[in-house]
């Protein structure tokens, strides 16, 4: 019954009307709010794009301006000859050429600002470095760079951004220092001939960063191993707020280079915020633009508090409204269910319509319709129960029948191909098994015990094992006290054969049937599995669903697969109720487990 109609005449009549008043009010301006709500929600979202593809964009110009300065060996011959002199046997030599490096370095770097320190190692390990500032406390960033220049090999672009490195010396202009190290490759035999590190003033980024933020938004940077490296609020890296960076870590990871940027909503400490993350092909870096999204909750609150008070308005009008008009209706319905309840148990009794109540001729209507339905029960459950009972009886005939006709064309179909192909002693063998084939399927009762249902299948697998040498192997393991345990007859083989047919169709060698019946509680359980190709999953659950919501099988609507499957699991609910039945898991090109679950007599237990 639905709950409309348990509600009284009055509250059907308020619900009715405020279905036809309140709600497309409350709906249309639901939609109002939630298209500005999207509005405001969508420009933000460009403009944090917008600031994070400018920030991508300025990180990119900086490297690849520094980059730069790695190209000179290329285009100047004389650079390129001290990158691959050994200078041990001419100690004046390299002196003359640290001079040269440093005249080439400071014409290379007049036009970017950005370069405050570089040095260069050739090949037999000599090093040429220089400060492009007053300041001489620049060098010691590069102490690892022989440990960067490994990852710059390991590197496709042979670049490698080191972490953000800070001077010792205090209160001068450059407090981040970005390491850059390039291995430096000879332009006409490719071989390495040196490696660079140039120190890049990340200021710059920084105050960048710190002035295109919007209103209420963090921009935060993550390496290549999703730590958080910099923010624009440094609260956001303290330790309370730790996790928050760990959620950050995450959304981070899923940006990557085949995955450039993403945008989405994180919840942390009760509040919402959005997130847009690009990846820096430079560095490898994420650029995290986080924005908290406390002005739009607010909002939408605001819009969601006015609607409830609308709305409670709306139903306080409502509920007066429905009350007076369905008051004098609602007394000759309640009349009616008055007398209808008076009614005892198994008794019936007609209504009255000998009253002033009923003051209409619809409630005169109701009250002879219902009458004459009392008069017609107790004939229709007569007959409906007899109907039910043959039902119930033809629907066993036919669930039976309809498997042996499926398994003597298949074995029929075997003996003659055998007979065909060649004359051998197996056909001796088929003979037999299908005269006791035969025999049990037309002299077996609907029950028969587990022993003999064992003995039917290694005849079936005993014929499939002749036409189908070394395709399969067969187990069956039936503890001595199941043995004369009473199923339905035919329970197994039509699931033996499903596995031979389809699930072993593709199958040349190798295959593996396992029967294992146990006992659990009060259960009887027979798990037959396979290795076979298994079950599609759209199939599956196609299959499944049939299993819970079993009908009559007709030859016509089945598949061969399912038939078989189907009318073993209704016959075992007709015998033992609902609560048995098949049970079906497989897994794509792996194999398939069916689960034939049944009662377990007292004596088994």
């Amino acid at each position: 019954m639905s709950p409309l109609k348990k509600l009284s005449y009055q509250a059907q009549i308020f619900l009715i009307s405020v279905i036809l008043i309140a709600v497309p009010s409350i709906v249309i301006t639901t939609i109002s709010v939630n298209r500005i709500l999207n509005q405001v929600d969508s420009r933000y979202q460009e403009s944090l794009l917008d600031l994070t593809t400018q920030i991508n964009m300025n990180i990119d110009s900086m490297i690849s301006n520094a980059e730069k300065i790695g190209t000179l060996h290329i285009v100047n011959d004389e650079v390129r000859k001290i990158l691959t002199t050994d200078y041990s046997d001419s100690p004046s030599s390299y002196y003359s050429a640290d001079q040269i490096m440093k005249a080439q370095l400071l014409q290379a770097n007049q036009l970017n600002t950005n370069v405050i320190s570089s040095i260069f190692i050739n090949q037999y390990g000599y090093k040429f470095d220089y400060n492009f500032n007053t300041y001489s406390d620049f060098r010691d960033i590069f102490d690892n760079i022989e440990e960067w220049a490994e990852y710059a090999r390991n590197d496709l672009d042979m670049t490698y951004v080191a972490p953000i490195c800070h001077p010792k010396r205090e209160n001068i202009a450059y407090q981040n220092i970005l390491p850059l190290v390039t291995i430096l490759r000879d332009p006409y035999t490719f071989l390495e001939i040196g490696v660079m590190g140039v120190g890049i003033n990340f200021n710059s980024v920084t105050d960048i960063l710190s002035s295109s933020k919007l209103p209420n938004s963090t921009i935060i940077l993550f390496d290549q191993k999703d730590q958080a490296i910099f923010s624009t609020d440094s609260r956001y890296l303290s330790d309370k707020d730790s996790r928050l960076i760990e959620t950050l870590s995450e959304v981070s990871a899923k940006v990557d280079a085949k995955h450039l940027s993403s945008y989405q909503d994180i919840q942390y400490a009760g509040d919402t915020f959005s997130v847009n993350t690009l990846y820096n092909s430079s560095t490898g870096w994420k650029i995290v633009h986080i924005l908290d999204n406390t002005i739009i909750a607010e909002a939408s609150n605001m819009s969601i508090q006015n609607l409830i008070i609308i709305f409670i308005f709306i139903a306080f009008l409502e509920l007066v409204l429905a009350y007076f008009i369905s008051h004098q209706l609602s007394k000759s319905i309640n009349h009616i269910c008055y007398q209808i309840d008076q009614c005892e148990d198994g008794k019936i009794s007609l209504v009255s319509s000998d009253n002033q109540l009923l003051v209409n001729r619809e409630m005169n209507r109701i009250v002879d319709s219902y009458n004459r339905l009392n008069q017609r029960l107790m004939e229709s459950m007569h007959e409906n129960y007899l109907i039910q009972l043959n039902e119930k009886q033809m629907e066993l005939r036919m669930l039976q029948a309809q498997i042996n006709p499926h398994f003597f064309y298949n074995t029929l179909n075997v003996i003659s191909s055998i007979a065909n192909i060649r004359n051998v002693p197996e056909i001796r063998t088929i003979s037999t098994a299908i005269s006791e084939l035969l025999r049990y399927n037309l002299k077996s009762g609907s029950i028969v015990t587990l022993k003999q249902e064992v003995e039917q299948v290694a005849r079936y697998i005993t014929i499939q094992q002749i036409r189908f040498p070394d395709k399969f192997i067969y187990e069956c393991a039936l503890p001595p006290e199941l043995e004369e345990v009473a199923i339905p007859v035919s329970s197994l083989q039509p699931l033996i054969e499903n596995t031979i047919v389809h699930g072993f169709a593709k199958k040349e060698e190798a295959g593996y049937i396992m029967v294992n019946i146990y006992g659990e509680l009060d259960r009887l359980h027979i798990l037959i599995a396979d290795n076979g190709t298994g079950i599609e999953p759209q199939k599956l659950e196609t299959l499944q669903r049939s299993l819970q919501t079993p009908k009559v099988i007709k030859i016509s609507d089945s598949s061969n697969f399912s038939i078989g499957l189907l009318n073993v699991h209704q016959r075992i609910q007709s015998y033992y109720g609902k609560q048995y039945g098949i049970s079906i898991d497989s897994t794509l090109n792996k194999g398939t487990i069916v689960d034939i679950n049944l009662p377990l007599p007292e004596t088994e237990k």
